[in-house]
């Protein structure tokens, strides 16, 4: 065989082999999806998983890790759901979008570990991922909120005023207007 009919047989067979796995993503994205809405929420991660392996976009692959984290966030099967939002939140910083840090948040919140939360707003200063400071405004209000909850006002105060720090950066002032009441309702308490 010559070398360009050797070149032309690859490039075909590269290109049906990406066709191919295209359509089982697809297969299994499909499938995924219908055992979620049927509430089957550990087999549809099945799927998502088969998923994942049979794509290389990049932001394809962030979306299904998140499905994935969101899944076991609603099983509560809390370390998984971290360690898929942290794929998801490196696979979307690795390509400039916006990765879904306040739903770690959310996790670590639920899952009872505030601290690993409130590291999130460190890592945000040093990662300066998109639209980090509407993160840290959505953080410090989650956390704000968590600490309230909790009857600790001094916490809830220190969040709060991140929040507020984040919102006036945002220059968005409804935000401003709610972390400023949130903030004069604990000091009220106090």
């Amino acid at each position: 065989m010559s070398g360009k009919k050797l070149a032309i047989v690859a490039i075909l067979f590269i290109f049906s082999a990406l066709l191919c796995s295209c359509s089982g993503g697809k297969k299994h994205l499909e499938k995924a999806q219908q055992l979620e809405n049927q509430g089957l929420r550990t087999d549809a991660n099945q799927e998502y998983l088969r998923a994942l392996k049979a794509t290389s976009d990049k932001k394809k692959r962030g979306e299904i890790q998140n499905r994935i984290a969101e899944n076991y966030l609603a099983s509560a099967q809390y370390p998984l759901a971290i360690d898929y939002f942290r794929q998801s939140i490196d696979t979307f910083n690795s390509i400039k979008l916006k990765a879904p840090y306040q739903r770690l948040c959310d996790a670590y919140i639920i899952s009872g570990d505030p601290k690993s939360a409130n590291a999130i707003l460190s890592e945000l200063e040093r990662e300066n991922p998109a639209d980090g400071v509407q993160i840290k405004a959505e953080i410090g209000k989650a956390l704000g909120s968590y600490y309230e909850g909790k009857n600790n006002p001094t916490e809830a105060l220190y969040y709060y005023e991140q929040y507020l720090k984040a919102a006036e950066q945002l220059k968005n002032d409804g935000m401003i207007n709610n972390a400023q009441m949130k903030i004069d309702n604990v000091k009220t308490r106090k």
